[in-house]
Protein backbone atom coordinates (compact mmCIF):
# COMPACT_ATOMS: atom_id res chain seq x y z
CA UNK A 1 0.00 0.00 0.00
CA UNK A 2 1.37 3.51 -1.02
CA UNK A 3 1.55 5.99 1.40
CA UNK A 4 -1.16 8.32 -0.22
CA UNK A 5 -3.51 5.21 -0.34
CA UNK A 6 -2.42 4.82 3.18
CA UNK A 7 -3.49 8.49 4.56
CA UNK A 8 -6.79 8.71 2.22
CA UNK A 9 -7.96 5.51 4.09
CA UNK A 10 -6.74 7.10 7.42
CA UNK A 11 -8.78 10.54 6.48
CA UNK A 12 -12.20 7.92 5.07
CA UNK A 13 -11.62 6.15 8.75
CA UNK A 14 -11.40 9.43 10.94
CA UNK A 15 -14.84 10.78 9.33
CA UNK A 16 -16.29 7.10 9.85
CA UNK A 17 -15.44 7.58 13.28
CA UNK A 18 -16.89 11.01 13.80
CA UNK A 19 -20.39 9.19 12.53
CA UNK A 20 -19.47 6.26 15.18
CA UNK A 21 -19.45 9.19 17.57
CA UNK A 22 -22.18 10.91 16.99
CA UNK A 23 -24.14 7.75 16.95
CA UNK A 24 -22.66 6.78 20.53
CA UNK A 25 -23.87 10.61 21.67
CA UNK A 26 -27.27 9.94 20.32
CA UNK A 27 -27.81 6.69 21.41
CA UNK A 28 -26.33 7.92 25.07
CA UNK A 29 -28.59 10.52 25.17
CA UNK A 30 -31.62 9.02 24.45
CA UNK A 31 -31.14 6.39 26.80
CA UNK A 32 -30.25 8.85 29.45
CA UNK A 33 -33.25 11.31 28.72
CA UNK A 34 -36.42 10.59 30.89
CA UNK A 35 -38.65 11.38 28.32
CA UNK A 36 -37.57 10.14 24.91
CA UNK A 37 -40.31 11.88 23.30
CA UNK A 38 -38.15 14.63 21.75
CA UNK A 39 -36.47 12.04 20.25
CA UNK A 40 -39.34 10.68 18.04
CA UNK A 41 -39.10 13.71 16.38
CA UNK A 42 -38.29 13.44 12.70
CA UNK A 43 -35.48 16.50 13.01
CA UNK A 44 -33.93 14.47 15.82
CA UNK A 45 -33.68 10.78 14.77
CA UNK A 46 -33.44 12.07 11.11
CA UNK A 47 -36.08 9.35 9.66
CA UNK A 48 -34.29 6.24 11.20
CA UNK A 49 -36.96 5.56 14.14
CA UNK A 50 -39.18 2.98 11.99
CA UNK A 51 -42.72 4.23 13.53
CA UNK A 52 -44.97 3.46 9.93
CA UNK A 53 -44.20 0.02 8.06
CA UNK A 54 -44.97 1.48 4.71
CA UNK A 55 -43.07 1.92 1.60
CA UNK A 56 -43.82 5.65 1.16
CA UNK A 57 -43.07 6.29 5.05
CA UNK A 58 -39.86 4.23 5.07
CA UNK A 59 -38.45 6.24 1.65
CA UNK A 60 -39.45 9.44 2.61
CA UNK A 61 -38.36 9.87 5.74
CA UNK A 62 -34.94 7.98 4.14
CA UNK A 63 -35.01 10.61 1.26
CA UNK A 64 -35.57 13.87 3.06
CA UNK A 65 -32.97 13.25 5.56
CA UNK A 66 -29.98 11.51 3.48
CA UNK A 67 -30.38 13.88 0.65
CA UNK A 68 -30.78 16.75 2.37
CA UNK A 69 -27.55 15.91 3.83
CA UNK A 70 -25.87 15.07 1.02
CA UNK A 71 -27.09 18.50 -0.40
CA UNK A 72 -25.61 19.92 2.45
CA UNK A 73 -22.35 18.29 2.19
CA UNK A 74 -21.98 19.08 -1.49
CA UNK A 75 -22.66 22.60 -0.80
CA UNK A 76 -19.34 22.59 1.53
CA UNK A 77 -17.45 21.65 -1.14
CA UNK A 78 -18.00 25.15 -2.34
CA UNK A 79 -16.69 27.29 -0.08
CA UNK A 80 -12.73 27.31 1.04
CA UNK A 81 -13.66 27.05 4.93
CA UNK A 82 -16.30 24.51 5.25
CA UNK A 83 -14.43 21.83 7.00
CA UNK A 84 -15.76 21.92 10.08
CA UNK A 85 -19.66 22.03 8.86
CA UNK A 86 -19.07 18.96 7.11
CA UNK A 87 -17.72 17.59 9.99
CA UNK A 88 -20.59 18.70 11.89
CA UNK A 89 -22.40 17.57 9.22
CA UNK A 90 -21.53 13.96 9.91
CA UNK A 91 -21.57 13.99 13.38
CA UNK A 92 -25.21 15.42 13.07
CA UNK A 93 -25.89 12.21 10.88
CA UNK A 94 -24.43 9.95 13.63
CA UNK A 95 -26.65 11.75 16.68
CA UNK A 96 -29.73 11.06 14.54
CA UNK A 97 -28.42 7.02 13.59
CA UNK A 98 -27.62 6.55 17.50
CA UNK A 99 -31.26 8.14 18.68
CA UNK A 100 -33.43 6.18 15.98
CA UNK A 101 -31.46 3.14 16.85
CA UNK A 102 -31.91 3.59 21.22
CA UNK A 103 -35.39 5.08 21.10
CA UNK A 104 -36.58 1.74 18.49
CA UNK A 105 -34.89 -0.56 20.71
CA UNK A 106 -36.18 1.43 24.43
CA UNK A 107 -39.59 1.54 22.86
CA UNK A 108 -40.13 -2.10 21.51
CA UNK A 109 -37.52 -4.18 23.88
CA UNK A 110 -37.27 -7.37 22.56
CA UNK A 111 -38.70 -7.01 18.80
CA UNK A 112 -36.87 -3.38 18.89
CA UNK A 113 -33.72 -5.02 18.99
CA UNK A 114 -34.58 -7.41 16.22
CA UNK A 115 -35.94 -4.44 14.53
CA UNK A 116 -32.51 -2.45 14.59
CA UNK A 117 -30.12 -4.99 14.21
CA UNK A 118 -32.26 -6.00 10.73
CA UNK A 119 -33.59 -3.16 9.07
CA UNK A 120 -31.72 0.54 10.97
CA UNK A 121 -28.43 -0.73 10.91
CA UNK A 122 -27.58 -2.26 7.74
CA UNK A 123 -29.44 1.09 5.67
CA UNK A 124 -27.73 3.36 8.26
CA UNK A 125 -24.79 1.92 7.87
CA UNK A 126 -24.50 2.15 4.09
CA UNK A 127 -26.03 5.68 3.75
CA UNK A 128 -23.70 7.08 6.15
CA UNK A 129 -20.44 4.85 3.93
CA UNK A 130 -22.09 6.75 0.65
CA UNK A 131 -22.26 10.37 2.95
CA UNK A 132 -18.70 9.90 4.43
CA UNK A 133 -17.56 9.66 0.47
CA UNK A 134 -19.49 12.33 0.09
CA UNK A 135 -17.84 14.06 3.13
CA UNK A 136 -14.48 13.20 1.52
CA UNK A 137 -15.07 15.18 -1.30
CA UNK A 138 -16.36 18.10 -0.33
CA UNK A 139 -13.38 18.42 1.87
CA UNK A 140 -11.11 17.62 -0.97
CA UNK A 141 -12.84 20.30 -3.01
CA UNK A 142 -12.76 23.02 -0.13
CA UNK A 143 -9.05 21.91 0.03
CA UNK A 144 -8.86 22.71 -3.70
CA UNK A 145 -10.44 26.60 -3.43
CA UNK A 146 -8.45 27.21 -0.45
CA UNK A 147 -4.99 26.22 -2.52
CA UNK A 148 -6.27 28.30 -5.71
CA UNK A 149 -7.59 31.11 -3.43
CA UNK A 150 -4.42 31.67 -1.60
CA UNK A 151 -2.51 31.01 -5.00
CA UNK A 152 -0.44 27.34 -3.12
CA UNK A 153 -1.24 25.57 -5.83
CA UNK A 154 -1.70 26.15 -10.02
CA UNK A 155 -4.85 23.60 -9.78
CA UNK A 156 -8.29 24.75 -10.47
CA UNK A 157 -11.41 23.24 -9.30
CA UNK A 158 -12.89 20.48 -11.42
CA UNK A 159 -16.71 21.04 -11.39
CA UNK A 160 -18.03 19.02 -13.88
CA UNK A 161 -16.20 16.30 -11.77
CA UNK A 162 -17.24 17.31 -9.12
CA UNK A 163 -21.10 17.04 -10.13
CA UNK A 164 -20.31 14.14 -11.46
CA UNK A 165 -19.12 12.65 -8.58
CA UNK A 166 -22.20 13.57 -6.44
CA UNK A 167 -24.22 12.64 -9.17
CA UNK A 168 -22.85 8.82 -8.49
CA UNK A 169 -23.26 9.02 -5.07
CA UNK A 170 -26.86 10.32 -4.84
CA UNK A 171 -27.66 7.54 -7.34
CA UNK A 172 -25.83 5.26 -4.40
CA UNK A 173 -27.92 7.04 -2.05
CA UNK A 174 -31.55 6.54 -3.97
CA UNK A 175 -30.46 2.86 -4.26
CA UNK A 176 -30.20 2.47 -0.52
CA UNK A 177 -32.84 4.67 0.32
CA UNK A 178 -35.32 2.37 -2.04
CA UNK A 179 -34.07 -0.76 -0.39
CA UNK A 180 -34.71 0.57 3.01
CA UNK A 181 -38.15 1.66 1.81
CA UNK A 182 -39.11 -1.85 0.24
CA UNK A 183 -37.59 -3.74 3.57
CA UNK A 184 -39.96 -1.51 5.62
CA UNK A 185 -42.74 -3.35 4.41
CA UNK A 186 -41.22 -6.71 4.30
CA UNK A 187 -39.87 -6.43 8.13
Amino acid sequence: MEKTEKRELFNLSRLLFIILFGAFIGSLAASRAENTEIFTQYWVNGGFLLQDHTFINGFTQALYSSVFTLFVLMLCGFCAVSQPLVLLTLLVRGFSLGAGICVTYLERETGGLFLTAVAIVPFGLLSSAVLVLAAREAIRSANIFIDFAFRFGDKRPDIKLYFLKFTILLILLMITILLQGVFCVIV
